[in-house]
This record gives structure tokens, C-alpha cells and sequence, in this order.
């Protein structure tokens, strides 16, 4: 059985709503304004573990950045290409 596309066009949008100038967002910011927005929202459904896989699988689309962060811990920011910024 396919799964369903994944909603691309909205979390695009999501993304350009909180990015900074640069057009990038922190993914836990993402993925928590998604969760507002759409409660029934599940990666898996798209045949994804996760948020981060999801989005990795839309190369066209959202480009995705570790961070180095404080503690050694990487933060992941997703960027829409689309955009015109």
C-alpha cells in the first residue's frame, strides 16, 4: 500500500512562519507548532520514524542543518528551498 504524501505544503508554511531571516527553523519548534496546528499529525503515516525523516526525505523541498549546541548535543534546523527570501 502507497502512503499518503506528506503534508509538504503545510509544513513548509509552518517553517516560513517562525524562520529567521536566513529562512531556518529549529525542527522542535517545527514539529511543536505542527503538533498545534494539526493534533493528528504522524510522520509514520508518511512512512516515517520521524519529523527529521520526513523532512530528509523531501531533499527538493527542506533542506536540513545540524548545530552544534551546548552539552555536545546537535540541534537539527530545517529550511523550505522554496521560499523567496
Amino acid at each position: 500500500s502507497k502512503k499518503p504524501k506528506a503534508p509538504v505544503g503545510f509544513i513548509a508554511k509552518i517553517m516560513d512562519d517562525i524562520a529567521d531571516e536566513d529562512g531556518w527553523a529549529p525542527l522542535g519548534a517545527i514539529g511543536t507548532n505542527i503538533t498545534k496546528l494539526r493534533p493528528e499529525f504522524d510522520p509514520r503515516t508518511h512512512g516515517y520514524k520521524k519529523l527529521s525523516d520526513l523532512i530528509k526525505g523531501y531533499p527538493q523541498t527542506f533542506e536540513l542543518q545540524a548545530r552544534p549546541a551546548s552539552g555536545g548535543t546537535a540541534v537539527l534546523y530545517a529550511r523550505h528551498k522554496l521560499q523567496g527570501k
